[in-house]
């Protein structure tokens, strides 16, 4: 199933609107939920052990919302070109990281944006595809010239996208991977994509499995 984040945010500014409004729903549910079993602890009801313990899961999603909007402010780095290969190259060198086959086009323009903020993009993006299905799956990072642009792709081998999931993929804090995912990926890489000009593209591979994209545009030839 093909689904394009221009779909869901046709501007920067809807983008950073959903982000804004599901941040503060979710801030607001977790303020309730420490406000209510402190007022408990307060009253001596008796249930102590269970407060602190919904307090204590309630400061954990708190800090994992913090991390993730630190990942959302760094889609938007210095301007200047990006060799696209390097990017890709350094994202699958870093520790810790998925293990990554690359497939790189040479030759390649650069683009002009933020290095750092296609880092991220691409970081959150193989991370993803990482955990696209119930075993470690393969992943690729592509490469390639199209036309007047650079096509930049992470692919997986994973179950795909589930129809009902479609219109909700580029949500901010939406996962289906339930308490396993803090479901920002797919936003920071379309907040990435949308800063740079273009949009997240995710369509099913030959075979199985599925393949995000960016395609960006190239810096002009003097």
């Amino acid at each position: 199933m093909k689904v394009d984040s221009a779909e869901a945010y046709s501007t920067p500014a809807a983008l950073l609107s959903r982000l804004a409004l599901r941040t503060a729903h979710d801030l607001n549910n977790l303020i309730a939920i420490v406000s209510g079993h402190v007022y408990l602890l307060r009253q001596g009801g008796g249930a102590d052990r269970e407060s602190l313990d919904a307090i204590q899961s309630a400061v954990g999603q708190l800090e994992r919302l913090s991390r993730s909007l630190s990942l959302v402010g760094a889609a938007d780095g210095p301007r200047t070109v990006a060799d696209v290969n390097a990017v890709a190259r350094s994202v699958a060198g870093e520790a810790g990281a998925p293990a990554v086959e690359l497939d790189l086009a040479e030759g390649l323009p650069a683009v002009p944006g933020s290095a750092d903020a296609l880092r991220s993009a691409l970081r959150a993006l193989v991370a993803n595809a990482a955990a696209a299905g119930q075993a470690p799956q393969e992943v690729r990072i592509v490469t390639r010239r199209d036309g007047d642009a650079v096509l930049l792709s992470v692919e997986d081998r994973g179950s795909g996208i589930a129809p009902d999931a479609a219109p909700r993929v580029f949500d901010p804090f939406f996962s289906t991977r339930g308490g396993r995912g803090v479901g920002i990926g797919l936003f920071v890489a379309a907040a990435v994509a949308s800063a740079h000009g273009t949009s997240c593209r995710i369509e099913p591979r030959d075979g199985g499995g599925t393949a995000v994209s960016m395609r960006l545009e190239a810096e002009p030839e003097p």
